[in-house]
């Protein structure tokens, strides 16, 4: 069976979505407390901003925003696994936008 190339399309604009979901969903409610102090905090606006970045970024000729927003998703989504402890609740709760980073770092906005 031939694969279905028209669908890369449909699912780098669902991986960027789903960046958006993830991140709204995890992190968006920390913002509200405006501690500039706790390093959680500095993360969750850090991966808010490079999330929206991610989902501009296809929307740009160049691909240099989403490459470095991939790549600061993955970094900073790994930082967030190792705060909150190596465990499998943390892993399977990050891992989903340290993969969706490091696609976008490598591939850029290529489909």
């Amino acid at each position: 069976m031939k694969p279905m190339k028209s669908f890369v399309s449909l699912a780098h604009w669902l991986f960027r979505i789903t960046v958006l979901l993830i991140v709204f969903h995890l992190y968006f409610h920390q913002l509200d407390d405006l501690n500039f102090t706790s390093v959680e905090w500095l993360i969750s606006a850090l991966l808010t901003i490079f999330a929206i970045l991610l989902f501009i970024g296809a929307f740009l000729k160049n691909q240099s925003t989403t490459v470095v927003s991939g790549m600061i998703l993955a970094i900073l989504s790994t930082i967030m696994v190792l705060i909150s402890g190596i465990s499998l609740a943390s892993i399977t709760t990050h891992i989903p936008l340290i993969a969706i980073g490091l696609f976008f770092m490598g591939r850029g906005n290529r489909g």
